[in-house]
């Protein structure tokens, strides 16, 4: 073997493990960004929350509050049913966001996206779901807009007002 010859298999070697290497701190990296995004909206989910369940402790404040972000959702519903609803939704985007993510399956994923498709068509919900949908996340919303529309055409049972 020739000095020319192992040199020319240690580069090969060298630059395939650089390689590896920068393949691995890619995968890292993209790991860590997917945690920090997650961990994000659960952070801000959780400060949502807090800010309701404070809301909602003070029977006067939370009456109020309730009733002015929420009782033009949906006339027919109480404003505190129109709330529950718009918590429903903030749970079924968090899903969307999950399988997003990579972190809910393909397979459970589908039955997910019946049930949301199925609940946001509802002739109850279908009324907030128009009301509130543009304070959601864009992805999820362009999602299910036209999977609700389909799933509310067959019998014409959730007419735009």
């Amino acid at each position: 073997m020739t000095f020319t010859l192992l040199l020319n298999i240690l580069q090969v070697t060298t630059s395939v493990a650089l390689v590896a290497t920068l393949i691995a701190a890619l995968r890292q990296l993209r790991i860590m960004k997917n945690q920090l995004v997650t961990t994000a909206q659960w952070t801000i989910t959780q400060d949502e929350r807090n800010i309701w369940q404070i809301a909602i402790e003070n029977p006067a404040l939370g009456q109020r509050l309730i009733a002015e972000q929420f009782a033009a959702d949906n006339q027919s519903n109480s404003p505190c049913e129109n709330l529950l609803i718009a918590m429903l939704f903030n749970h079924y985007e968090k899903v969307f966001f999950l399988y997003v993510n990579g972190a809910i399956s393909e397979g459970l994923w589908q039955s997910w996206e019946k049930y949301i498709v199925h609940t946001l068509s509802l002739p109850s919900i279908l009324p907030c779901w128009r009301s509130r949908k543009h304070v959601y996340w864009a992805d999820f919303v362009e999602h299910f807009c036209p999977l609700v529309a389909d799933a509310e055409c067959p019998d014409l049972r959730c007419q735009t007002p």
